[in-house]
């Protein structure tokens, strides 16, 4: 889930110091690239490549290209980095996720493709090193679980000689070194002292930027990338390389001190573009003739191509791969393969034609549509923001005035996320830097507890607590600071134990583990603590994956009290220790507490029938490690404290399972026991295993898996036997038993105006984030934005109608639905919302009248007492909503009249009430009531269409007219009109509120103005009796 965290801030490339001919638009930037381990952003026009510090955003080197050297080779086309790298085994590494720091070594190079088939590569010299811009500048450029080597050292040996003093155009004796200026005057002092102000600080750093080599080819260049090509010799030395995607082929180069030292052709016709997935190479390529797609996996140690034939596209525009999946970019749609199958999972369309579409991050896609406005979509295409105001391409409400010309002169051309910022470019010389919010997924759940959602962005973390009936409290966004006036902290951990109260914060640059207890609102710390991973177990049970200071790896259960913590000593906590040897392959491991305790039957002790609740052990919860090639689940045995705590006992080694071929424990996400099994999430698939000799059996030696769920984004939260995920475009619901039987879901709702984030199961709300974004004001003259908005929204989606629908149709006891939801502050609204949805789908009402009935009764000292409020407002909102015509079926379900609705209305003294049910009478036209009525009998009793009209409706006026209870006689009650007129003067004169009073007496004036109508027609004097009423 990603959302700005404020507008965006729009700057300009500078302009070039010599001139260009007419129709070379050098402001046009045609794309960009990060290179995150040098703190590195790349801006390319047609004639100029531009070096950006990333943090703090400074532009430090510009290549301006000569007129003869574009006439030459052409304009610049396109640029890449290196930033993958080539394995000994052919295979590609993802330097995002390497384990050691040599993968950040060598030469800084970068390559631009030219119109004219040309490669000039660059390199960068840069004296600071990743682990500079990890510890001082807390860029993410070295993973938590990074192994520690001997030779990190080496890369650490940084002098402050690269270090640029950035001063102010206009006054060159202010500083400015982290975006904005500083009061430290220059001066001899000031380089000898030091001031708070110097936290704040984060220097921005030299580079070196030289051309060093020009490389002509004969052939179009469709695509390139650079790499890396990890051969560590006894010297430790990554070569260089390209791979070069031509019309007959790829072509792969390396290079050796810049010089061309070996190359290999690889047949493949008709490419597109060169794409990556986990370690290998694709190009997908397509037949001019029958546009058929074929995905072509390259195999370079062995220099092999395996085909597959994709499918027949003639609208094919772009491509790209993204988790397991192949995105396919149509002119108007995006189109999911899977990569394994290539069979489609889902398609959506974007109602507006696609400008360019690519790759956000593993779980999301960036699309620029030709309304100039972008969307983020989840991998099932699920919409996360955007900044479209409208959602369509004509832009139909009003502007102020230039809004439209300035909006159609930014056009997005391009886009970088690195570290929580997202710099969107234009072909205007212009880019838009955004501040976002980034999410903390996290794969603890605990199942006696709600989950909360936590994003983070800098030193500011945002908290949304879920609706908990059993504190009272309601939904909220709650947001913290870290406690330090320095912001260069790369928070990797957070997490937060179940009853809310402590709340973990991992901050990997500095090896430092805060505790937060939200209620007292006291900070703790933990230094020289590395932590890799953390869950909570319970309320005050923190596990923890930790690295020694020898690089040794282990698991430590610590115990933490919500006061008075000792920052000192952190292994005084440690009740639980489990060492994890380097060659076990241990990937991760997963927490549970859960919701229904299992009571463990122990010899010797405590006679069952003399013990309490405090001697028995139970099993409160469970920790499951998982490898590679296998799984442990260890459970934990407790004794329940007679506060409600659980007080961990033992640690108890229950199962070793070995996974089957095709379940590996790098993709597992999450993880739960049940029912002699395991539910596992892994590649977007909820996975079933199980014995293979049967469910029942409890020490099975082979393992077997099934598919229960796929097209999985997320799950939202296990919570008692309730699992909540979203799939694809909907949010669904499942008891894990109906789940792991592979039944249907109980409920699934339709995601439409906002994304779900969090659940509360016991309030029956799915909660999301909406960005209320608007920026159609265009800038004023002194730079600033008007009437602008960013601002993140908490939105509800209430499910509990369906949910009672779904226990109704279960037979279900009606009292014991009432008891379960009574409490809720919706549950009226939900029993009036399921009572119409029945009476428009013409459904049987009689379960519904009767839970409605059964909701007025409260129990007082064991005495049933009724009253009569719930039922009337249920009812009178229902009829505001219903179509007239369907009164008659709601009024002959509850076996009342409008007149007995009035009626109870006035002997409970509900005035409010009362109006309400009196204005929704007074605003119906009576011969609707009768045509309605007529409409009626026409279907059940009259099917001659060619009697006498007119004297139809005038039988069925004299009908209707003749009931004493009917609607039409009762509005012509005199004595009752009266009477309810003086309970609303009495009432809106007792009134102590002042908007309750407002209502009362406009009530009271709209029922006069229908009794003057009254007296026209009758010729009676009911005005008159009507102010005697208000006089008294």
């Amino acid at each position: 889930m990603f959302c700005p965290r404020q507008l965006p801030q729009r700057s300009s490339i500078p302009a070039r110091k010599n001139n260009l001919p007419e129709g070379v638009n050098d402001y046009d930037i045609i794309a960009s690239a990060m290179i995150p381990t040098a703190n590195l952003l790349l801006m390319l026009t047609p004639t100029r490549v531009l070096i950006y510090n990333f943090k703090p955003l400074a532009i430090i080197a510009v290549h301006e290209r000569s007129l003869d050297s574009f006439n030459d080779f052409g304009l610049n086309k396109g640029i890449s980095t290196s930033n993958i790298t080539v394995g000994d085994d052919g295979g590609l590494v993802s330097t995002d996720g390497v384990d050691t720091l040599p993968y950040h070594s060598g030469k800084i190079l970068f390559y631009l493709s030219t119109e004219s088939n040309y490669i000039l590569a660059y390199n960068l010299i840069r004296d600071s090193s990743p682990e500079t811009f990890f510890n001082d500048y807390a860029l993410p450029v070295i993973q938590n679980d990074t192994k520690l080597v001997e030779e990190e050292s080496q890369y650490d040996q940084v002098i402050d000689n690269d270090i640029l003093v950035v001063f102010e155009k206009n006054k060159h004796s202010r500083v400015i070194q982290n975006g904005f200026g500083t009061r430290r005057e220059i001066g001899f002092l000031q380089y000898l002292t030091s001031s708070p102000e110097m936290l704040y600080e984060m220097p921005v750093r030299r580079v070196e930027l030289r051309l060093k080599v020009i490389l002509k080819f004969d052939y179009k260049i469709l695509d390139f990338m650079g790499f890396k090509s990890h051969k560590m010799d006894n010297v430790g030395i990554l070569e260089n390389g390209l791979f070069l995607l031509f019309p007959h082929g790829l072509q792969v180069l390396n290079l050796k001190d810049f010089k061309l030292s070996d190359y290999e052709l690889l047949s493949i016709d008709d490419g597109i573009k060169l794409e990556t997935f986990k370690d290998k190479l694709l190009i997908i390529s397509q037949k001019s003739e029958t546009n058929d797609l074929t995905l072509n996996e390259i195999y370079l140690k062995s220099k092999t191509v395996i085909s597959k034939q994709f499918l027949s596209h003639k609208n094919f525009k772009d491509y790209f791969t993204i988790g397991n999946y192949i995105a396919v970019i149509c002119p108007q749609k995006i189109e999911l393969y899977d990569i394994f199958l290539l069979d489609l999972v889902l398609s959506w369309d974007t109602t507006i034609p696609i400008q360019f579409c690519k790759k956000f991050d593993e779980n999301s896609i960036f699309a620029v549509l030709s309304n100039n406005s972008f969307y983020i979509y989840s991998i099932f295409g699920n919409v996360l923001f955007t900044t479209d105001e409208d959602g369509v391409e004509d832009d139909s409400y009003d502007r102020p005035a230039g809004v439209e010309e300035a909006k159609q002169s930014l056009m997005y051309s391009g886009f970088n996320y690195f570290d929580n910022t997202l710099i969107v470019t234009t072909n205007k010389g212009k880019y838009e830097t955004w501040q976002m919010w980034n999410e903390f997924p996290g794969n603890m759940f605990d199942f006696r507890y709600s989950k909360s959602y936590i994003m983070a962005n800098k030193n500011d973390f945002a908290l949304v607590f879920p609706t908990d009936i059993r504190k009272g409290s309601v939904d909220m966004i709650c947001t913290i600071s870290l406690p330090t006036k320095t912001f260069n902290n790369y928070v990797t951990l957070v997490s937060i134990a179940g009853n809310s109260i402590l709340t973990a914060i991992y901050i990997s640059n500095k090896n430092i583990l805060l505790m937060y207890n939200m209620v007292a609102n006291i900070w703790f710390s933990f230094n020289h603590q590395h932590v890799l991973n953390m869950n909570w177990i319970g309320n005050n049970y923190l596990l923890c994956h930790l690295k020694r200071d020898d690089g040794g790896v282990y698991l430590a259960c610590l115990k933490l009290p919500y006061d008075k913590i000792d920052a000192d000593d952190i292994n005084k906590y440690v009740i639980w220790i489990y060492d994890i040897n380097d060659d076990d392959k241990f990937v991760k491991f997963v927490t549970n507490t859960l919701f229904k305790y299992k009571q463990i039957k122990i010899k010797n002790t405590v006679a069952v029938e003399t013990a309490t609740l405090f001697d028995k052990l139970h099993k409160t919860a469970e920790i499951l490690l998982i490898y590679e090639d296998s799984l442990i689940i260890y459970d934990i045995i407790s004794q329940i404290d007679v506060s409600g705590f659980n007080i961990i006992k033992k640690f108890h080694n229950y199962m070793h399972i070995k996974l089957p071929k095709g379940l590996s424990g790098k993709d597992i996400e999450w993880a739960t026991s049940y029912h002699n099994g395991l539910l596992l999430f892994c590649n977007n698939k909820i996975v079933k295993l199980y014995g293979a000799d049967g469910d029942e059996i409890k020490n099975p030696t082979i393992w077997k898996f099934d598919v229960l769920l796929e097209n999985v984004e997320r799950i939202l939260d296990v919570f008692k036997d309730f699992i909540y995920v979203v799939q694809k475009n909907s949010t669904v619901m499942f008891t894990l038993k109906e789940l792991w039987e592979g039944n249907e879901p109980m409920l699934s709702l339709p995601i439409e105006e906002f994304y779900p984030i969090i659940v509360s199961p016991e309030s029956a709300i799915v909660h999301g984030l909406d960005v209320i974004y608007k920026n159609s004001a265009i800038e004023s003259n002194n730079g600033t934005q008007t009437n602008a908005t960013c601002k993140l929204n908490l939105k509800n989606r209430i499910f509990l109608d369906e949910l009672i629908s779904i226990e109704l149709k279960k037979g279900i006891d009606k009292h014991d639905i009432n008891s379960k939801y009574k409490t809720l502050n919706h549950y009226k609204f939900s029993l009036e919302k399921l009572l119409s949805h029945k009476i428009l789908e013409n459904e049987n009402l009689d379960d519904i009248i009767e839970l409605i009935k059964i909701s007025r009764e409260n129990e007082v000292d064991g005495i049933i007492r009724i009253n009569e409020t719930t039922m009337l407002e249920i009812i009178s909102n229902c009829l505001r909503k219903i179509e007239i015509k369907n009164w008659e079926s709601l009024f002959k379900s509850l076996k009342l009249s409008p007149r007995d609705l009035l009626d109870l209305c006035i002997e409970n003294n509900e005035m409010k009430i009362l109006g309400v049910l009196l204005l929704v009478f007074l605003n119906c036209n009576e011969n609707d009531i009768i045509q309605d009525i007529d409409g009626d009998n026409k279907k059940s009793k009259n099917k001659n269409r060619n009697k006498n009209k007119s004297k139809r409706n005038a039988q069925n006026q004299s009908d209707v007219t003749s009931d004493k209870n009917s609607l039409s006689y009762v509005l012509r009650d005199e004595e009752l009109m009266l009477q309810i007129l003086k309970l609303l003067v009495t009432g809106a004169a007792k009134s102590t509120e002042i908007n309750k009073a407002a209502e009362a007496w406009d009530m009271c004036f709209q029922l006069i103005q229908f009794l003057k109508e009254l007296d026209k027609e009758n010729k009676t004097n009911l005005v008159d009796k009507a102010m005697v009423v208000l006089k008294n």
